[in-house]
């Protein structure tokens, strides 16, 4: 599936809902609660409680009318990789695929539940193994790149699973029926249909009654086949990518550092969709400058001066921020649907045994102590809390560690990511106290990696994982067929014990994401699976 390379006591539900209650007060920018905010804290706090996990996000709470115009200055913390669904899914690139390009569905951000988008409608077989999409009429591609149809989605996820393109993100349609003829080069995905223009059907290998969920991916969202067909205008569809979302790309300028010239900033510039099939978008232009993520004091004091309105604080800043009496109070708190871990590379270089000692000396609540402070959240299974389905406590508790030496040599692979790479000295410092042999090496045997869920489900980290793991591909195939949610949930909580049980994949926290949000911003909404919904954001006039 999507693998997207990106507390101190472990958390229970109960835990991550005081934390909630602690953090909106605070992130109110000063503005009274209105009702509608209470009701939407009730939501979120409701959402997360243990037994529920039915979905995980915090609205930002309106307190005003909305007005049209003007122009939000949103920092990117790196420059984006890629913006198309054919490309890496970095997170950078995933705030702009998020609100240029449109899907057959996509998640309320306020409840994580799949929603209607360009399918009004959709019907699940008796047996959860087609699926049939009905069509809105009318929805057309910016830039007069024709109509979104049936066809389409035919001819896009026949491109995303096919070996030519090289997609990263083909395993999304590991599902769906003809995924193994496609990747062997057939050059069409079988499973996918068009009945007539606004009528798409859907055939799965197996049962999965939530497939749909799947699909509010991005990587799986509408773009014009016909600028995508040949390496050379993949090539330049990646330059000038076009969607059906609200926004559409001005300029993109990339970042570049030229030896004995000025550095050129990266930044990428959005204006409104006026062929938009859905409610106008508030905001006429949206300005994405990249900052440097390495230099986060200058990123804080570019917001601080009022250059940027929304920065997403780097951890090393978040305590910084909240000591702050002023900015405390525009700071807010976003669970994210996102594992931290360490991955036995080859999982055949050392014994279960040497493995189970090294989990057992990870040490994860003083790592992300170090590395968090107090925003951190120490990860209790392979699920991200307020996943849909996320069971606390999953993760079966240390054994007492034992002599150092039962572990073996450790060699952490080096990271390049700032945070991986205070992650990855706070682990080794750790693991050295416990009597760990541990060093770390350009092409070491154990890795730290961020995996991001691609959609609201346990399956978007599970399935990776099991792929990492070399567990039986069916593993998930019961909770993909289950009738019922709560034995989906109880199915998926089976298989993430035995995925832990393997000890290749050892989470260490769970992601959060922090924002700055300046005053004048209203309507924000951010999802926890990592971008914000723009469409819905105004500035305010004071």
């Amino acid at each position: 599936m999507r693998t997207r390379l990106r507390n101190v006591a472990r958390d229970s539900g109960a835990a991550a809902n005081a934390r909630l209650l602690r953090a909106l007060p605070d992130s109110g920018r000063g503005r009274r609660l209105t009702t509608a905010t209470h009701a939407s804290l009730l939501l979120a706090l409701l959402l997360l409680a243990p037994g529920c996990g039915r979905g995980a996000a915090i609205p930002a709470p309106p307190a005003s009318t909305p007005l049209d115009g003007g122009t939000l200055r949103y920092a990117l913390s790196a420059d984006p990789v890629s913006v198309t669904p054919l490309g890496s899914g970095d997170a950078a690139g995933l705030i702009v695929e998020r609100n240029v390009f449109a899907g057959l569905v996509d998640l309320d951000p306020g409840t994580l539940q799949t929603v209607p988008a360009i399918a009004r409608r959709w019907s699940v077989s008796a047996d959860a193994r087609t699926i049939t999409f009905s069509l809105r009429a009318g929805v057309r591609f910016q830039a007069g790149a024709g109509a979104v149809t049936a066809e389409t989605f035919v001819r896009d996820w026949s491109l995303l699973c096919s070996p030519s393109v090289a997609s990263p993100n083909a395993s999304l349609m590991a599902p769906i029926a003809g995924y193994a003829d496609c990747r062997r080069g057939s050059g069409t995905l079988s499973g996918v249909r068009a009945s007539g223009a606004l009528t798409l059907i859907v055939t799965l290998e197996q049962p999965f009654r939530d497939f749909v969920s799947v699909l509010t991916d991005p990587a799986t969202w509408a773009f014009p086949p016909q600028l995508a067909a040949s390496a050379a205008q993949r090539t330049a569809f990646e330059q000038a990518p076009v969607g059906a979302g609200p926004f559409q790309i001005a300029s993109w300028t990339h970042g570049q550092a030229v030896p004995g010239k000025a550095a050129v900033a990266g930044d990428v510039i959005l204006e409104r969709n006026p062929g938009y099939y859905g409610r106008a978008a508030h905001l006429q232009r949206i300005d994405l400058p990249v900052v440097d993520a390495a230099n986060p004091a200058a990123s804080f004091a570019r917001y601080r001066g009022g250059d940027l309105d929304v920065l997403e604080v780097a951890a090393s800043q978040v305590d910084v921020v909240r000591a702050d009496p002023t900015f405390s109070r525009q700071l807010v708190d976003y669970p994210r649907l996102q594992l931290i871990c360490l991955i036995a590379l080859d999982p055949r270089s050392a014994s279960l045994s040497q493995r189970t000692a090294l989990a057992a000396a990870l040490d994860p609540g003083s790592v992300v102590s170090d590395v968090f402070g107090k925003a951190g959240q120490v990860a209790d299974g392979l699920v991200p809390a307020g996943t849909p389905g996320y069971l606390p406590g999953v993760a079966p508790p240390a054994s007492t560690v034992g002599p150092g030496g039962l572990v073996g040599r450790v060699v952490l692979e080096r990271p390049k990511q700032p945070l991986l790479q205070a992650m990855a000295d706070s682990l080794l410092r750790h693991l050295r106290n416990a009597g760990v042999s541990a060093t770390s090496s350009d092409h070491g045997a154990y890795q730290l990696r961020v995996l991001d869920a691609g959609y609201p489900s346990p399956d978007a980290l599970l399935a990776p994982i099991v792929v990492q793991t070399g567990a039986s591909p069916g593993l998930l195939d019961d909770a993909r067929a289950a009738t019922d949610a709560a034995t989906r949930d109880a199915l998926y909580v089976a298989a993430e014990r035995t995925l832990l049980a393997r000890r290749v994949v050892m989470p260490i926290a769970f992601g959060q994401t922090e924002l700055l949000v300046a005053p004048r911003v209203e309507g924000l909404m951010y999802h926890a699976l990592g971008a914000p919904r723009l469409a819905d954001a105004w500035i305010a006039r004071r």
